[in-house]
């Protein structure tokens, strides 16, 4: 193709920083690729979603959560500052092991919104630096580490955490864990991994930490009690059914093809924009191809 008679928009996503939406012109159609996308509000380090002025030919739609409606966004942080405040109260540590770019900036600054101090360990200090947040706290080395998981004053620390496959969260969960006066805080649903484990109350957990001796990966392996109170919230950065249905309103497409998502979480979205919209829906399968 000659790329030269392709015209390329873009468009905010608010799903992560850098996200966009984008918009394919050539030959007179115009096709659009969602990409993830969210309606996460305010305070967030991602900029707001924007859309189109021209209705595409075709949107190709994400629906990796197609068939699940989200409690609202701003009861879930109340509950979220509520909790925190609790634990704090008691004397208690709070532990949130959340995504680095994105998420642990956003909490981070929704409890400083309400006068709670947190702490970013891992990954997300230095994408908070990216995003010029330098009012936010950060454990600085091993040794304020240290500090903090033997402070009996109560912290609130944000670690990057993944599915708690590894990293610094580890040292967090065998201190932490084992005290009932502390509290672990799942930010988002977890599908895998230790974090799975915890979230569906597993008693104990095996921790494996790795690090490197010289060189040489070593490793330490123990089974943690988990008596720490563990708390769900729904703090995704991704837009739920009624986002997405919200979002295809809005963008208005001649059609719609769902990609992008487990099939039951497809089937259910596609059922209610058919309802809700005179749009046309299609499901893609692995390999499709489509002629606009």
């Amino acid at each position: 193709y000659d790329l030269r008679k392709f015209i390329l928009h873009s468009y905010g996503a608010h799903h992560i920083v850098g996200a966009s939406s984008f918009m394919v012109e050539a030959d007179g159609k115009n096709v659009m690729i969602s990409g993830d996308n969210s309606r996460h509000i305010p305070p967030s380090v991602t900029d707001e979603m924007k859309f189109p002025d021209v209705k595409p030919d075709v949107l190709f739609l994400e629906s990796t959560y197609g068939g699940t409606i989200f409690p609202d966004r701003a009861k879930e942080e109340e509950r979220l500052v509520e909790k925190v405040d609790e634990v704090l109260l008691r004397g208690g540590n709070v532990l949130i092991p959340a995504f680095s770019v994105g998420r642990t900036q956003d909490i981070a600054l929704t409890l400083k919104k309400h006068g709670i101090a947190s702490y970013i360990d891992g990954m997300g200090r230095k994408v908070a630096d990216a995003f010029g947040l330098l009012d936010v706290k950060h454990v600085i080395d091993n040794h304020h580490r240290e500090k903090i998981l033997s402070s009996r004053d109560g912290k609130v620390v944000i670690v990057a955490a993944g599915f708690l496959g590894g990293g610094f969260v580890l040292k967090y969960i065998k201190n932490w864990a084992p005290q009932k006066r502390n509290t672990l805080i799942f930010p988002s649903p977890y599908q895998s991994g230790l974090a799975k484990e915890i979230v569906g109350g597993a008693g104990s957990v095996r921790v494996v930490e790795k690090y490197y001796n010289k060189g040489r990966e070593m490793k330490k392996e123990g089974v943690v009690p988990i008596k720490a109170e563990v708390n769900k919230f729904s703090l995704s950065a991704h837009s739920d059914q009624n986002g997405l249905v919200e979002y295809a309103k809005r963008v208005a497409p001649k059609k719609i093809v769902l990609i992008h998502g487990e099939d039951a979480a497809k089937i259910a979205l596609a059922d209610r924009l058919r309802a809700e919209s005179k749009i046309l829906v299609e499901i893609a399968a692995d390999g499709d191809e489509y002629e606009i």
